[in-house]
């Protein structure tokens, strides 16, 4: 019961409505006398989507993607998004982070994936070059421990050895390195991606999960 100059505070809830405008009417009623004011109920969310979801990647490269936010039914809020890989072998920053959602406006959050397993590929490459200079290395060790009449044929055929490996060294290292490659089927992790609205009493627990995305590790 409340004299003509209390106020009254109420709250509405919900669950599950979809984005729109509900009406509803207030009545206040003090005797014989009743007003009544009509009101709206609006229910505003977010959309999140990906501009794509699978890349492959080699040893050190990286892709970007694309997050777009979309405002529905007039909704603002601070939203943060986060990518979290399945593994440790691939890193996923994401910028700006958090970002503004504008009433009827949309945002782009970018996320950089990196296949950060370079160093297998770097020591691989590293053991290719190093092929012709421990033959050079080892050719006067071996001609110390030969007979001398012997010296001239196997230097000539060592120098030859040597000069093969060095001049194809380059074309059959990449090409061993692809053969490693070819020893089992691609590597695919998954990159999980969760657009969270700030914690407000409105945005509470209002996320969308995008994705995920699949990355192809060479």
């Amino acid at each position: 019961m409340f004299t003509s100059a209390g106020t009254v505070g109420f709250g509405i809830s919900h669950n599950g409505l979809t984005a729109n405008d509900y009406p509803f009417q207030i009545t206040g009623t003090a005797d014989i006398v009743s007003h009544t004011i009509d009101a709206v109920l609006r229910v505003g969310d977010f959309t999140a989507s990906l501009d794509k979801t699978t890349a492959t990647l080699s040893s050190g490269q990286s892709a970007t993607f694309n997050v777009t936010l979309t405002s529905v039914n007039h909704y603002t809020s601070s939203i943060t998004v986060t990518c979290q890989p399945a593994t440790t072998t691939v890193t996923c920053t994401a910028s700006p982070v958090p970002t503004t959602l504008a009433d009827g406006g949309t945002a782009t959050v970018q996320l950089t994936i990196k296949n950060a397993s370079a160093k297998s590929a770097i020591r691989r490459a590293g053991i290719e070059s190093a092929t012709p200079y421990a033959l050079a290395f080892l050719l006067p060790v071996s001609l110390l421990c030969i007979r001398r009449k012997r010296a001239a044929i196997l230097a000539s055929i060592v120098v030859m050895v040597v000069i093969g490996m060095s001049c194809g060294g380059g074309s059959a290292g990449s090409g061993g390195g692809g053969g490693g490659g070819g020893g089992g089927p691609p590597q695919t992790v998954n990159v999980s991606v969760v657009a969270q609205a700030a914690n407000t009493q409105s945005d509470m627990n209002n996320q969308k999960t995008v994705g995920p995305i699949v990355i192809t590790l060479n």
